[in-house]
């Protein structure tokens, strides 16, 4: 691939353990293993050597993932669709970059893939911005009380907290049927302050909520975020009952502790501006 628009199909056609990337590269930086450069996605962005935030979700057996490539001279656009769904802009590299570029697949388990050129080039390319209704979905920090105290100041309101149910996905493959989720009752907790920390809501009856601990990785935070972090673990610890409307969450725990959020919207991740390419062998 050189100047112009190019539409890759991914179709990852057997069930596969572990986690696979869709993108492109070039010949001389394909490679085996951790040695691949090239722009990706699989959930994440990747450079090959660097992983990035989270973009859009897992790729599943069965899943498509559509790349869009806008190539210039000194100048490269990648877009990404999983399963039909578009996600916006991925990567905007300025500088040169090495031609031609491939569609290339990263497996770390044996899986299968069918790779298809597509002439019909999409048009509608932003990315459709998360807003569920109900219980799941974005809640931003609004304010944290404990034993009748306001503890949370007005710059807390830029942490949030996302509540998705278990097994539900974003971006479902067309093989996937719509499940009846009347009967789920599980819930992923994910604070996001300057740690993610990860919890379990469990609905037992209905209106008796409980909330487990779950796998976290934290590094170390200080002044307000860690403030606010220390009540998040109380709060998961301490944890007794909810109440929630369409506009409004709060959840209690013991000694009065009581956190309020409001609902709102997820934002798109940030483009990736940073090249994969060593600058010393790119070509125009």
């Amino acid at each position: 691939m050189t100047s112009g628009k190019y539409f890759w199909q991914f179709k990852f056609t057997t069930s596969f353990t572990g986690s696979v990337y869709a993108g492109v590269t070039s010949e001389e930086y394909f490679s085996p293993g951790y040695g691949i450069r090239g722009l990706f996605y699989g959930n994440t962005l990747s450079s090959g050597r660097v992983t990035y935030e989270s973009f859009g979700e897992v790729i599943r057996g069965n899943d498509t993932v559509d790349i869009l490539l806008d190539l210039k001279k000194n100048s490269l656009k990648m877009y990404v669709f999983h399963n039909k769904h578009p996600l916006g802009l991925a990567f905007d590299i300025k500088g040169p970059y090495p031609t031609p570029l491939f569609p290339a697949a990263i497996f770390y388990n044996p899986g299968e893939v069918e790779i298809t050129k597509l002439n019909e080039i999409p048009t509608n390319l932003e990315r459709e911005l998360s807003f569920f209704t109900g219980f799941e979905g974005r809640w931003n920090f609004e304010s944290v009380k404990y034993k009748g105290k306001v503890v949370s100041n007005p710059g807390w309101r830029k942490y949030a907290l996302d509540i998705f149910m278990v097994r539900s996905r974003l971006y479902p493959s067309k093989e996937e049927k719509v499940a009846d989720r009347s009967n789920w009752n599980s819930y992923y907790l994910t604070f996001r302050i300057r740690n993610r920390i990860k919890a379990l809501l469990t609905k037992e009856s209905e209106n008796n909520f409980t909330i487990t601990r779950q796998p976290t990785s934290l590094i170390t935070v200080h002044g307000a975020k860690k403030e606010a972090e220390n009540y998040v673990h109380k709060l998961i610890g301490d944890f007794t009952r909810l109440s929630f409307n369409e506009t409004t969450l709060t959840l209690f725990g013991n000694d009065g502790l009581k956190m309020t959020f409001k609902k709102g919207k997820i934002q798109p991740p940030k483009v990736i501006t940073e090249s994969p390419f060593n600058d010393t062998l790119a070509r125009n």
